[in-house]
């Protein structure tokens, strides 16, 4: 019943068509206005900060779901992406020497600042075991070398893998296709990039993720 409620809530259909249909990004963003994304629009100048109202009421969902979902295993399904994210920024930044602060994100299950640490500092931080020896490992790799593609070759497999391990432990169904799908998704993405960076086969199979 909760969530039913909360779905009404939710940007829908209608909405997306009458952005579509606005004349300019102005407009298309008042339909915020009328939603519960409201919310979040007090402290936003412009239609251009449209991602603070969307990752604003992310959160409250994330809030929302931590009070209401028993299972640990989900809530790590479903915010792990934004920890992988956050951890491939910090690593582009310290080995391409790229400041990415802009596209950090505070919706994963690990506090932003103390993962920086981790990464930066290797100082003791709050996170699974897991993350800490994917997070290892890709210290050693990039010393040898680094790139963007090798950057995110590399968290995407070790993402999908331990989406995998999660999966298995739910023992759902549902999960284990929906990651299963990931995957595969996942697997074109990477070759269609290698195919635009004219990448060997043989350096593409390294990051293929098995389903």
């Amino acid at each position: 019943g909760r969530i039913r409620s909360l779905e009404n809530k939710l940007l829908g259909p209608n909405d997306v068509e009458r952005m579509i249909d606005a004349k300019d990004a102005k407009f298309a963003f008042k339909v915020f206005n009328d939603l519960s994304y409201a919310d979040g629009l007090a402290d936003i100048e412009s239609e251009g900060e449209y991602k603070e109202v969307l990752d604003h009421d992310l959160l409250q969902v994330k809030n929302v779901l931590k009070r209401i979902v028993p299972q640990k295993d989900v809530l790590d399904l479903l915010f792990l992406p934004y920890d992988f994210h956050n951890i491939k920024l910090f690593f582009k930044s310290k080995y391409i020497r790229k400041d990415l602060s802009d596209y950090e994100s505070h919706l994963g299950n690990v506090d932003v600042a103390k993962l920086k640490d981790f990464v930066f500092k290797e100082t003791k931080t709050v996170i699974s075991k897991e993350i800490e020896d994917i997070i290892k490992e890709a210290r050693r790799l990039f010393e040898k070398r680094a790139s963007g593609y090798i950057i995110d070759s590399y968290f995407d497999r070790e993402f999908f893998k331990l989406l995998k391990k999660i999966s298995t432990r739910l023992k759902w169904k549902f999960i284990s296709d929906l990651v299963k799908t990931w995957i595969d998704i996942a697997n074109v993405k990477l070759f269609l990039r290698a195919k635009k960076l004219d990448l060997p086969v043989d350096h593409i199979k390294e990051y293929l993720v098995e389903v």
